[in-house]
């Protein structure tokens, strides 16, 4: 087991010096082993390390060296890491009490024993051992950290407080970094400008003499995240935290810190940010803080039963966590379980009753169940615990804005700004700005059972249209779900999409159009450029967002977000059918890459990229209980979240199934009554590709699969996959039909039409059917001239899809293109027709209808497909104007003259006629722009006077005489005035 050199040596000297040479170079083995296996072990490389230390270890024993050799301790200490970065923290202890006792005195003996203590919970054993290290070396700072890390978490905060200070006096050691990292850390817990300031140069100082050692970096990203919170244009703590895993792989604390920070922003990648969280679990199953943030979002999720058990099993680890004892706490308290709720709050407390986290964690997972209202008076217990606790600040501020308390949230941001004196926060910041704004720049509109607030630009529209909505909603679904609110309800409706994001969330980025909070509703103002451009549909939306109101106030806020999702999503067809959501082939997809989550997991979706399914797939839901059982079923679901049933007690309540039978029943559904008769080729995810190749493996003549499999290869831009997946096909059935469609599109992005079309015909001679083929088919044959074909092809399209809503994809809308080209507006009208009926997001198929249909005189349906239009953008003068005029022409003077009056209230820079970048919108103060509106007010003024409404007409007129002084309109509005007077 000796080198060769080693060898060479002991032959080459005399009698004691090949003892002296053997002892060398054994040492300069065991040094060179144990160096390999601590690298690899900074490394993050453990099968690596412990290879390394078990090496040395056998060397070791076959040499005889005493357990009490440095080599022999260090080589243990190695092993035994190992286990406890694994979670096998009995190992661990049991391996380093076999070494003697003297050799268990060594620091870095104990302090493995005291962390294996700690992550029991056995504060007491892990404080003493840590104790007697920090008597024998009263200036270590490492120590001293950890000694006050361990008392924190047992309670005593004070001794842990004055530990840290202590450490901050100590001027540590320039050249050892690992003193200079925790005198930093020290200085981070004691919080504060300056401690921030210093403990930032510490941990820079300590990554110059260290860099390769995570301590220092790890604290220096948390810290720019306190002081930065990842604001733009400031230090990213992430950053730091990624060097970390990239210098020391999989480093506990930094992925920890690296999931902590990413689940403050709600815009990041939910599934991204739960990686991090995975690979600390991938490593040490038994990693506390890991298994608790993952309790933690089970119990976010309503899964009061499964959170309560999964915070048992952490117990189980560390009985005396004081962090999941909290969350047990308030799993108690959401299971209704009094005694229980008041046992772990107790446990959590005992020895700093003044600790002010419990009543704040209970505040926050009630307010993370939108129960924002009973939040309050744990955030302000907390308070009245620690009037400066940030945290519970911070949460106070929060619950008050989604209770509409906007005003006293801002002063308490305001404070706990003062608080972290030159510290970024911003949530906080963007939270006051918005705060802000809406006391600057927003009208209150008071009404009934609502205070709205709308931008000064947009509420002379928006009140025309947007407020008669809400008082029908509390009419028609108040009596519906036999409920109404007891208090006024706010509605703020932001002038732009990020000053709604920033309400919403707190960030910009969020993709919603509303929201609500029970008596808070927020809304994005139709007026949004962006939102425009997506035929966004605001009374939808309004209708949507009041349901939510209504669910809420039935389930005593206690209904799970897809539920009330789902019933908002069920109103919105419920009150036209063609409001419609555009998602048949996300369903499509889901079904068939088995990825429909069950019920009990549907929350789940709402922190992740497909939290729109989570809405459509909710609405499913409500729609398919309607339609079986009743709609008084689905209140009762909604009832027994309401008694804070769980999931499995409240289906068998409402519908006498357990959650996973309804599961079944919604998957029929699905395949039964929603996706028959749609002929189109699943987009297929990983995971079913994975399956496709499995199944093709298993069955060499299972030609559909690898059909499936040449049309995923061409879905991710691989066409060599595809092309060896298909070459399969035809060498066993050269004719194919499925086959024929893939090549036909591998022909077409070859850019060779002719021989593409004649495999398509081929593949649909065979009898193979999709959608899509059939719609590139018709694009082709349209390149090549043959617009006949191209008609008959993108006929036959609609029975693939008879429900497709895309309006890029429509055959409906190519059709009507096609036969607009050729002259025939009556084909082109009847082929838009059939596409608007079914769905409400199509602005300028319907305008252009209305046009034909005023040509034709039918004044009624121009008016029905204008008003359709106003559904989705009412910022369009000209569209107010036509609609005024065909209702002058129906008879209906008051609602021409509104149409007038609101024509003249759209602004210039608003007007979607001037939305294209090309177009020059007129100054508002420009005699052109007055003129036009002062020509609008005046006719509206006519109307008013015709029906007898001289209170609002001589407002109008004075309006002219005033805005549009020096006009035509003016001086028309002059001579009306006298002559109405006379």
């Amino acid at each position: 087991m000796r080198t060769l050199q080693m060898f060479l040596c002991v032959l080459s000297v005399a009698a004691v010096a090949p003892r002296l040479c053997a002892q060398d170079e054994a040492e300069e083995e065991y040094a060179q082993l144990l160096a390999d296996g601590e690298r690899r072990l900074l490394a993050g490389r453990l099968l690596e390390a412990e290879q390394a230390f078990e090496e040395l270890y056998e060397y070791l024993v076959e040499d005889g060296v005493e357990p009490s050799d440095s080599y022999y301790v260090a080589a243990t200490v190695g092993l035994q890491e190992i286990e406890l970065r694994r979670g096998r923290y009995e190992e661990a202890l049991r391996g380093l009490q076999r070494l003697p006792s003297s050799a268990q005195a060594a620091l870095e003996v104990s302090w493995i024993l005291a962390e294996c203590h700690r992550r029991r919970g056995r504060y007491a054993e892990a404080a003493a051992l840590l104790r007697q290290l920090s008597e024998r070396a009263p200036s270590d700072a490492r120590v001293r950290y950890q000694l006050a890390r361990v008392l924190f978490e047992d309670g005593q905060r004070l001794a842990a407080q004055r530990l840290w200070e202590q450490n901050a006096e100590l001027e540590p050691d320039r050249a050892d970094a690992l003193q200079l990292a925790f005198v930093g850390r020290s200085l981070y817990e004691l919080g504060g400008r300056r401690n921030f300031e210093r403990a930032s140069r510490l941990f820079v100082e300590s990554l110059q003499v260290a860099p390769e050692r995570p301590e220092a970096r790890t604290a220096l990203g948390l810290l720019k995240h306190e002081a930065y919170g990842e604001a733009a244009g400031f230090p990213s703590g992430e950053k730091d935290l990624k060097k970390v895993l990239e210098v020391n792989g999989d480093d506990e604390e930094a992925l920890l810190t690296m999931f902590r920070i990413r689940r403050a922003n709600m815009v990041l990648d939910g599934q991204k940010t739960e990686g991090f969280l995975n690979r600390v679990l991938d490593r040490n199953p038994r990693c506390v803080d890991a298994l608790l943030l993952r309790a933690v979002a089970v119990l976010d999720d309503r899964r009061f039963e499964e959170a309560a058990r999964r915070l048992d099993a952490v117990l189980e680890i560390d009985p005396n966590h004081r962090h999941t004892l909290c969350h047990r706490a308030a799993a108690a308290r959401m299971l209704g379980d009094d005694a229980g709720y008041q046992t772990f709050r107790d446990r959590a407390l005992a020895g700093d009753p003044g600790w002010p986290d419990c009543d704040r964690i209970v505040g926050e997972h009630l307010a993370a169940l939108y129960r924002f209202a009973d939040s309050v008076p744990f955030f302000e217990a907390a308070l009245a615990l620690d009037a400066d606790d940030v945290a519970s600040i911070h949460g106070l501020a929060k619950s008050l804005v989604y209770c509409g308390e906007g005003a006293r949230a801002r002063a308490l941001l305001e404070r706990a700004a003062a608080i972290e004196e030159a510290l970024v926060d911003p949530w906080r910041s963007n939270a006051i700005a918005v705060q802000e704004l809406l006391e600057e720049e927003y009208e209150v509109v008071d009404n009934g059972p609502f205070k709205m607030l709308l931008h000064e630009d947009d509420a002379e529209v928006l009140r025309a249209y947007l407020l008669p909505v809400h008082l029908e909603a509390v009419d028609v679904l108040g009596k519906k779900y036999g409920w109404q609110p007891e208090e006024d309800t706010t509605v703020e409706v932001f002038h732009t999409w990020d000053d709604f994001s920033v309400r919403t969330i707190g960030f910009r980025g969020f993709t919603a159009l509303g929201a609500c909070f029970g008596r808070l509703i927020t809304l994005v103002s139709p007026v949004d450029r962006d939102l425009r451009r997506q035929d966004f549909m605001w009374e939808a939306t309004a209708w949507h967002e009041y349901t939510h109101v209504l669910t809420l106030g039935v389930s005593n806020n206690r209904v799970p977000r897809w539920l009330t999702e789902g019933f908002s999503v069920y109103e919105e067809r419920a009150r036209d059918r063609s409001w419609e959501r555009g998602m048949d082939r996300e369903l499509f997809d889901a079904f068939h890459n088995r990825d429909i989550p069950p019920v009990r997991l549907m929350n789940r979706l709402f922190r992740g990229p497909r939290i729109l399914f989570g809405y459509y797939q909710g609405g499913l839901i409500v729609e398919l209980i309607t339609k079986k059982y009743g709609f008084d079923k689905a209140l009762e679901l909604l009832r027994a979240f309401g008694d804070d049933q769980g999931i499995e007690r409240a289906f068998e309540r409402a519908v006498g199934m357990s959650s996973r039978q309804f599961d079944r029943e919604l998957l029929q559904y699905v395949e039964r009554d929603l996706l028959r008769g749609i002929k189109l080729v699943p987009r297929f995810d990983q995971a079913t590709v994975q399956r496709r190749m499995a199944d093709a493996r298993k069955d060499a003549r299972d030609l559909d699969v690898r059909v499936d499999l040449a049309w995923a290869g061409l879905q991710q831009d691989n066409p060599v996959d595809a092309g060896r997946w298909l070459a399969e096909v035809l060498r066993a059935e050269p004719d194919h039909p499925g086959a024929m469609l893939v090549r036909a599109e591998m022909l077409r992005r070859r850019k060779q039409l002719e021989a593409a079309v004649a495999h398509y015909e081929r593949g649909f001679r065979g009898g193979a059917e999709d959608f899509d083929s059939r719609i590139r088919c018709g694009e082709v044959l349209l390149q090549l001239g043959d617009t006949e074909a191209a008609i008959d092809m993108l006929q036959r399209a609609k029975s693939c899809w008879p429900s497709c809503t895309e309006q890029a994809t429509a055959p409906e809308l190519r059709l009507a293109r096609i036969y607009r080209d050729q002259g025939d507006s009556t084909q082109a009208q009847m082929e838009m027709k059939a596409y608007v009926r079914r769905t409400a997001r199509a602005f300028a198929p319907r305008f252009t209808l209305a046009e034909f249909e005023r040509d034709a005189g039918n004044r009624d349906e121009e008016l029905r497909l204008l008003r359709e239009c106003n559904r989705i953008d009412p910022f369009y003068r000209d569209l107010h104007e036509q609609m005024a005029a065909a209702c002058a022409a129906l008879g209906r003077d008051a609602e021409a003259a509104l149409e007038y009056e609101v024509a003249a209230a759209v602004k210039p820079q608003q007007d979607r006629a001037y939305l294209s970048p090309d177009a020059a919108a007129p100054a508002e103060d420009s005699d052109e722009e007055r003129a036009a509106r002062g020509q609008l007010w005046l006719e509206a003024a006519k109307l008013r006077h015709r029906i007898g409404d001289p209170s609002r007409r001589d407002i109008l007129l004075q309006r002219v005489l005033q805005e549009a002084a020096g006009t035509p309109a003016a001086e028309a509005a002059r001579d009306l005035e006298q002559e109405w007077r006379r």
